[in-house]
C-alpha cells in the first residue's frame, strides 16, 4: 500500500477519533473499521487502484448481508476526474454513483495530513458526459449509514451504504498543482488558498466563536479548535513574512 494512502487511513482515523457520534474505531490501512454511537458498523475501504465492479459487488453484497455499512474513498490523483470537466464515468464509477447520490468520495495526502471531500458527477443533459465538481472538506461527526435501493444494472439490489451529511467546511479542492504549500491550512479556515491576511483573521475569528472550548464543549470542538489555532499561527507567519 501507498504510503499517502496509509498516512491518510491514519489522519481520517485520528479525526473520527474526536467525533462523538464514533463509540470506537480501527484502522488496517486500506480498511477502517467504525462503530457509531448508534450501534451502527461502518467498513471505510481506502483505494488507491481502479476497483474491479465485482470487487465493489462482493463488499456491498457481503457486508450489507452482516448489517454492516460500506464506504468507499478513492486516491483522488489517481483514480478520480479533474475538477470542472467532462468526464464519462467508467462502469465502477457508474455503479457507485447509482447509490452515492451521484457522487464518489476522493482523499488527497498531504504529509501527515489529509483532505477527505465527495467528487461530484452531475448530470449533463443530452450526454452520458458528466460534469465534474470538487466538493467540500467533509464534515467527519456526520457520518452514518443508510439504506439505499439502485436499479443500475451494474448494481441493482438493496444496500448498506455509508455518506457523510451535509455541512463540510468550504473548500473546493483543486487540481494538485494549483495549490500553494500552505493550501491544507486555508482549508482548515474554510477560505482560499490566495486570501489575504485580513481574511485569514477574520475567518479564525468567526471559528473560534464557533469552537473555542468555554462555548462547545463537545470533544470534536477541541479538536477544530487546536487545528484552527495551527492553521491559523502558520498562515499568519506565512502572510506576514510575505508582506
Amino acid at each position: 500500500m501507498r504510503y499517502d494512502t496509509m498516512n491518510a487511513a491514519a489522519f481520517l482515523t485520528w479525526r473520527l477519533h474526536f467525533a462523538e457520534t464514533v463509540r470506537d474505531i480501527r484502522d488496517d490501512g486500506d480498511l477502517i473499521q467504525v462503530h457509531l454511537t448508534t450501534g451502527e458498523e461502518i467498513l471505510i475501504y481506502m483505494v488507491e487502484r481502479p476497483l474491479p465492479l465485482t470487487d465493489i459487488h462482493y463488499h456491498y453484497r457481503t457486508n450489507t448481508a452482516k448489517n454492516i455499512f460500506t464506504l468507499f474513498i478513492f486516491q483522488l490523483a489517481l483514480l478520480l476526474p479533474d475538477n470542472n470537466t467532462l468526464y464519462l464515468p467508467d462502469d465502477w464509477m457508474s455503479a457507485l454513483l447509482s447509490v452515492q447520490g451521484d457522487k464518489i468520495y476522493a482523499f488527497e495526502a498531504y504529509g501527515q495530513q489529509s483532505l477527505f471531500f465527495p467528487v461530484h458527477f452531475k448530470r449533463v443533459d443530452g450526454t452520458y458526459q458528466r460534469r465534474i465538481r470538487h466538493g467540500q472538506v467533509v464534515d467527519y461527526a456526520t457520518l452514518h449509514g443508510t439504506q439505499v435501493t439502485s436499479d443500475q444494472p451494474l448494481l441493482c439490489g438493496t444496500w448498506h451504504v455509508a455518506d457523510f451529511g451535509a455541512g463540510g467546511q468550504a473548500y473546493r479542492a483543486q487540481k494538485s498543482s494549483d495549490k500553494t504549500p500552505l493550501a491544507f491550512y486555508y482549508a482548515i479556515l474554510g477560505i482560499a488558498d490566495n486570501a489575504d491576511l485580513a481574511t485569514v483573521k477574520q475567518a479564525f475569528r468567526l471559528l473560534a466563536k464557533q469552537y473555542h472550548p468555554d462555548i462547545n464543549h463537545s470533544r470534536e470542538a477541541a479538536f477544530r479548535m487546536k487545528e484552527i489555532n495551527d492553521a491559523y499561527r502558520r498562515l499568519r507567519r506565512y502572510l506576514e513574512a510575505t508582506e
